[in-house]
């Protein structure tokens, strides 16, 4: 039996704005997209349309840098109790929406208050501003750090996403707006196959190439896919594994009827997941202990990392932890969000100089507990991948 990998990673995860009771991801999904189909039908909010509107630009930078970055804003109007309705930016949690680089929002003339944030590194900035008379205004915040993680040569990547119910024109806007609003460095887009929910899945239209149409707006992306197995709809069945920076789809993506409506429940996970090693990628087991076939792949050191809180509430993470120390195995965790970015879940990973494409590779190990841990970026393949090694 192979020896399983010994490593840990820094792990940081934190709720967008939300207390530590925050839902599990099909509610957070479920009101996502009630929401936005309620939005979907109005045109304006009843403000907007019963009074003159302004076109305000808002520019955000972080302090000791000149570039302008994209970031959330939430803009509540004076004496009221709810924040604005920004129906032309992508809405988040409690108030907040995500807006590109110097975003012109139309807001009603009137005295706002004006809240900005980017990331979880920067203080929330917030102020005030009259735009009774004004048709046109603009806001210039600098956002303090309180701490740097590309200082201490950190990169942080969600490893796990997916998004239904868009258009290609709302994805594409989405995927250049989100991630980087919210800091993230890397962000893994993923497919998956569900019979008959995959027909809103609009990621499943992602492909490897299309990495690099994104390249150029500051976070990386990369492509992988969720390979699961299911008894029953949602039953606890072999389990889910990410496998990332993979050239092309390992098929079947999903296994079995309860997924599928069709097939067989005999084909267990290993058979993809050797595939994927077979091209060099990367495979992450998903949701903490959801799954009975973790184990094994663990034991025979074919997985590089777990998931932990990627959407669900299967388990915590002293379950996680401490199932798999107590029979002698250090397991490096790692995280994403699965539908949609709602929070601020991510793992951070030791990196030397930028995280770029271009570069045929970027490595850098990272010793802790006598464990490394790389994330390499290559040029040959159009993604990024993270890569895990064993001590040497």
């Amino acid at each position: 039996m192979r020896s399983s990998f010994h490593l840990s990673c820094l792990l940081l995860v934190t709720g967008f704005l939300l207390t530590a009771s925050a839902v599990a991801h099909p509610q957070t999904r479920q009101r996502f997209l009630g929401q936005q189909q309620q939005r979907r039908g109005q045109v304006q909010t009843a403000a907007l349309e019963s009074e003159p509107v302004c076109a305000l630009t808002i520019d955000l930078a972080m302090e000791g840098r000149r570039k302008s970055i994209a970031g959330n804003v939430r803009i509540t109007p004076a004496g009221a109790e709810k924040p604005l309705d920004l129906g032309e930016l992508v809405q988040r949690e409690l108030g907040w929406f995500a807006m590109p680089v110097k975003a012109t929002i139309h807001v009603p003339r009137t005295r706002l208050t004006v809240e900005v944030l980017n990331g979880m590194e920067s203080t929330i900035e917030v102020r005030e501003i009259d735009l009774s008379r004004k048709s046109v205004a603009r806001m210039r915040f600098t956002l303090k750090p309180f701490y740097s993680t590309r200082e201490r040569g950190l990169q942080g990547g969600n490893t796990h996403l997916h998004l239904m119910k868009l258009t290609h024109a709302e994805m594409d806007h989405y995927l250049r707006t989100v991630p980087a609003a919210d800091g993230l460095d890397l962000l893994f887009v993923s497919v998956l196959r569900r019979i008959p929910d995959e027909r809103d899945y609009i990621t499943n239209t992602f492909q490897p190439r299309d990495v690099e149409r994104y390249a150029r707006d500051g976070v990386q992306l990369g492509f992988g896919e969720e390979h699961r197995h299911n008894f029953g709809r949602g039953g606890e069945g072999f389990g889910h594994v990410m496998l990332l920076d993979i050239p092309e789809l390992v098929r079947p993506i999903s296994i079995g009827p309860g997924i599928m409506r069709s097939g067989t429940d005999g084909r267990p996970l290993r058979q993809g997941i050797l595939k994927t090693h077979g091209e060099g990628g990367t495979v992450i087991w998903c949701h903490n202990t959801f799954g009975h076939e973790d184990l094994p792949n663990w034991a025979e050191g074919l997985i590089h990392a777990q998931n932990i809180f990627d959407g669900g509430s299967h388990g915590a993470y002293d379950d996680s932890f401490y199932r798999y120390l107590d029979v002698g195995m250090r397991v490096p965790f790692s995280t994403g969000t699965d539908w949609f970015i709602y929070d601020f879940n991510r793992v951070y990973l030791p990196v030397s100089g930028p995280l770029t494409q271009k570069k045929l590779a970027v490595r850098t190990f990272h010793s802790w507990n006598s464990c490394r841990m790389a994330l390499l970026s290559s040029a040959s393949r159009p993604s990024s991948r993270m890569v895990i090694t064993k001590p040497a």
